[in-house]
């Protein structure tokens, strides 16, 4: 949501979990999704948020931003932890930003994990074992919905996997629309069209309709889909290529 948008001169500084090109990651996911012995069945977190927050709470206010943003990039090891704006902000510290609870009222010790860790592995190796593709979240979850259910009561298992079913074949239909589209379109680059991690530049207008005309001939544009937005960019910028050639080459994929 930054890339090639936030100018470094409006004193605004940010941070991202991911680069453009690549999902950022849940953690603590089924099965390590229990709290006080009870699972959840969510992820309890975003690798990259809770290890911002338990950099925070483990060194404090006195923590410059650039400190924090390196321990932090090295700890979420699923994706590239990105600065955005006016890098100038980070030999500022954390407590210019964010109050000290503690001096407010007393506070337990917060704890990394609450949880069962299994033994042999520290907090930090058990997020990155337990982190899941955004993309992947919603299919983790059916999966161990239906993997945990006791098999007691075969109309609700029966639910759970038909929930499982229409995952996967969402997903099925998704990949095959943007493998068959890129064939189409991009003829000998159809490979780089479907797998090349174009960052900029980005025609908006072009990839709005493109979603749009999506939405009319193949259906919902899901989540799942949003990780083909770089194959819409990629054909957008291909030479000579117009956008009424993809909207029409969406309705012979779909229709």
């Amino acid at each position: 949501m930054f890339n090639n948008l936030l100018p470094p001169n409006i004193n605004v500084y940010a941070t991202s979990a991911s680069s453009p090109t690549e999902s950022s990651w849940g953690c603590y996911c089924p099965p390590q999704d229990k709290v006080n012995g009870k699972s959840i069945g969510s992820c309890l977190g975003d690798l990259y948020s809770v290890n911002w927050m338990e950099d925070t709470d483990k060194f404090g206010p006195s923590r410059t931003l650039q400190d924090q943003f390196v321990q932090v990039a090295k700890l979420t090891d699923m994706s590239k932890v990105m600065q955005w704006g006016d890098i100038t902000f980070t030999n500022m510290t954390v407590g210019s930003f964010q109050g000290d609870t503690k001096q407010a009222f007393p506070v337990e010790p917060s704890r990394e994990y609450s949880g069962a860790e299994p033994v042999g592995y520290s907090a930090d190796e058990l997020r990155s074992m337990s982190a899941v593709s955004t993309y992947d979240i919603p299919m983790h979850l059916a999966y161990y919905s239906y993997l945990r259910h006791d098999g007691k009561n075969m109309g609700e298992a029966h639910a759970l996997l038909s929930e499982l079913t229409e995952e996967l074949t969402m997903r099925l239909n998704t990949d095959k629309v943007f493998i068959s589209l890129s064939s189409k379109l991009g003829g000998d680059l159809a490979h780089e069209v479907l797998t090349g991690r174009n960052a900029a530049p980005v025609n908006w207008d072009c990839i709005n309709v493109a979603k749009q005309a999506y939405r009319i001939h193949c259906g919902e544009y899901t989540d799942y889909a949003r990780k083909y937005v770089r194959v819409l960019n990629n054909l957008c910028l291909l030479p000579g290529m117009s956008v009424s050639t993809i909207e029409a080459s969406l309705a012979s994929v779909c229709n």
